[in-house]
């Protein structure tokens, strides 16, 4: 097969991150200029809408940002003892402290014992062991992107760590686990999942809606339509799903 050599080229050195274009219906992505990072699997990618930028963290272990109105990538020396976990970490961005939390990753998963939840200061640029009281996923240290979402929710201020699903895992973990940034504290009961969503062994992800502030859950097989959920928070209430609906073309 003569296009093999096509095919396993390394990517370029000097490429921006690949981006979808809703107006156009395509994927692109742009010549740099400039040096970024390595690729690889199990990485970080977050956009920081406030300052124009994504946070790209290689192997938890490489931090760049990526400016999308220069193009141009910068690598980061953080200060700060790096995390003790590897890749497939969740996380979200906390914009209103200017925050990214991680955690829960694998290959290593964190000793027991110590803290998988970590914080990323951007104002400062260090890796930050918040040491919060209590923790999530009734203690364990593994909340994968496999298993997890993390989102920030900017409305009701809290960290929201949804552990839908229990590959290599418990399903007693299964819930919506609540981090409180003002208090540094994870709530003592988690909320509960739908078992339609927790129980179907599908992969999944998510996002957080601000405007409507609903997290969506995308739950599927390879190469099938599948369902989406949805989980809203409110300052009233602790939360609630509400019914799955198929997806329609």
């Amino acid at each position: 097969m003569p296009q093999r050599k096509d095919w396993l080229k390394p990517p370029p050195a000097d490429a921006s991150p690949w981006f979808y274009e809703p107006i156009t219906g395509k994927w692109n992505r742009l010549r740099t200029g400039t040096n970024g990072p390595a690729s690889g699997y199990g990485d970080t990618l977050i956009y920081l809408p406030d300052r124009k930028q994504a946070f790209f963290l290689h192997r938890n272990q490489d931090v760049w940002l990526y400016d999308t109105q220069t193009n141009k990538w910068q690598s980061v020396n953080p200060r700060g003892p790096k995390p003790p976990f590897g890749i497939d970490a969740t996380s979200c961005y906390d914009s209103k402290r200017h925050r990214i939390y991680i955690g829960g990753g694998s290959y290593p998963v964190a000793p027991s014992g110590t803290n998988a939840f970590w914080v990323y200061d951007l104002k400062t640029n260090t890796w930050l062991d918040p040491k919060p009281k209590g923790s999530p996923c009734k203690g364990s240290n593994s909340y994968p992107t496999k298993n997890a979402v993390m989102v920030y929710d900017p409305l009701n201020d809290k960290v929201l760590l949804v552990f839908h699903s229990f590959f290599d895992d418990a399903p007693e973990r299964l819930g919506v686990y609540v981090y409180d940034p003002n208090a540094n504290v994870w709530a003592d009961e988690a909320l509960p999942v739908p078992d339609k969503l927790g129980r179907n062994r599908q992969a999944k992800n998510g996002f957080y809606d601000p405007e409507l502030n609903v997290v969506f859950f995308h739950s599927a097989g390879d190469s099938e339509d599948g369902c989406v959920s949805r989980f809203r928070e409110t300052a009233m209430l602790p939360g609630s799903w509400s019914s799955a609906f198929p997806i329609v073309h």
